[in-house]
């Protein structure tokens, strides 16, 4: 009888100890699970942020183009604006004269007004400030938001100064490019 009791508590611990076996197994194989579904996560968002930061970089290299082809319209403006003021005084058919020194001053103003080689060179040094913190690995989001931010002021400065069609449809495109980057940019941390 005695054997018979010591055979039962002897099976009743075995059984325990297989129970606590497979529940430190159960929870074993639950933190594999979830080290390999975060393993996963992180391999997914290295992934998008490797594609974000590409397209962030192309949409950055076609800005600069476009600055760069304002900046080439922009150095034709003075005599631009002169063409159009003498064709437009032609067109008048006025009965006197073109004084030809007040009218170079004229457009000379007109063209001091309108230079906008400071914002190309800010904008060209924002840009560089764009893909240096591309370059960073610490959290850029704000900073890149920011940085866009000002682009996008001093392309608003040229449209609004250099009134030049070509100049305007090269600031609609770098606006489209600039509110495309700062949607993915709230995506950047």
């Amino acid at each position: 009888m005695m054997s018979t009791v010591l055979d039962k508590l002897v099976e009743d611990i075995m059984k325990e100890g297989r129970t606590k076996a497979e529940e430190i197994k159960r929870e074993g194989l639950t933190q594999i699970e979830d080290s390999v579904s975060r393993a996963r996560a992180d391999a997914m968002r290295e992934a998008e942020g490797e594609a974000l930061k590409q397209d962030l970089q192309q949409r950055i290299t076609n800005i600069g183009r476009l600055v760069s082809d304002i900046e080439t319209s922009s150095s034709q403006l003075t005599n631009t604006y002169r063409e159009k003021i003498l064709k437009r005084f032609q067109d008048l058919n006025a009965p006197f004269t073109l004084d030809e020194p007040r009218f170079l001053t004229e457009v000379f103003l007109l063209a001091e007004r309108a230079d906008i080689t400071e914002e190309i060179v800010r904008a060209k040094s924002h840009l560089k400030q764009c893909q240096e913190l591309l370059g960073l690995s610490d959290a850029i989001g704000r900073k890149l938001d920011f940085t866009l931010q000002e682009i996008n002021r001093e392309v608003n400065t040229m449209s609004a100064k250099a009134s030049d069609a070509k100049i305007s449809q090269a600031v609609i495109e770098i606006k489209s490019d600039l509110e495309k980057m700062r949607e993915q940019v709230q995506n950047v941390e």
